[in-house]
């Protein structure tokens, strides 16, 4: 069985959290502050135990915990959820251990989720394989290298936060009951989430209308599509 160690915010990782109970598969384990009471001890022998470290803490908060065990991680894999420390940095943190970053694009209790993922070059490609049949048992996984992941990551924070402003100004707005709206907004988000996993275009996907404004936010939608995709074949 494949085990797991989380260490640090609780609120952090959640979809990790509930796979011993989604899947046989997988124990996991969970120190909250690594360093109160006990937990030390406990740290240290989860860690030992562990198959994959789940960093889930601020980059401090991570450091610290690193202080304790790094040394016990010789050939481990690290990952850290934690959007604010580079590659680079995780490698001199943990010098003996193969390290990686993971956005779980949606952090909350649902079916599915995507994990965008990156690592370094002590990598192999049977670790590459465990890793992504840990993060693959819970969705979607999209390994990039740690350029793409910061730029992905962070046009994802922006649309993230974009829609938010959209949801709730659509939700007070429109004066109807919220969880109706919510509902049905969940639902449509599905479809069209479906819909473009399932290879279909966004642009195909839009609703049409005689809105040329519209037709041509399409076109650039196409246009940038079919950019994304040549880098794509050239990488």
């Amino acid at each position: 069985m494949t085990t797991l160690l989380l260490i640090g915010d609780a609120r952090k990782g959640v979809p990790l959290r509930a796979l011993s109970q989604r899947s046989g598969q997988f124990e996991v384990a969970a120190v909250g502050d690594p360093l109160a009471g006990e937990a030390a001890n406990t740290l240290h022998s989860l860690a030992k135990s562990s198959d994959f470290i789940i960093l889930c803490g601020d980059g401090k908060s991570n450091k610290l915990a690193a202080d304790e065990i790094w040394h016990l991680l010789r050939n481990k894999i690290v990952v850290s959820l934690e959007m604010g420390t580079s590659i680079s940095e995780l490698r001199d943190t943990f010098p003996l251990s193969k390290v990686s970053r993971c956005r779980l694009c949606i952090d909350a209790p649902t079916e599915k989720t995507l994990s965008l993922f990156s690592h370094d070059s002590s990598f192999s490609d049977a670790d590459l394989s465990s890793v992504k049949g840990l993060l693959g048992s819970m969705g979607e996984v999209l390994n990039v290298e740690e350029i793409m992941f910061v730029k992905l990551n962070r046009e994802i924070d922006r649309s993230m936060t974009a829609f938010a402003d959209l949801v709730s100004s659509l939700g007070t707005s429109m004066g109807i009951d919220q969880d109706l709206f919510e509902y049905t907004l969940g639902w449509v988000l599905y479809g069209l989430g479906s819909a473009i996993a399932g290879g279909m275009d966004l642009c195909e996907v839009l609703p049409h209308d005689g809105d040329g404004r519209k037709e041509e936010g399409k076109a650039v939608l196409r246009h940038k599509g079919a950019k994304n995709k040549a880098r794509t074949k050239k990488g």
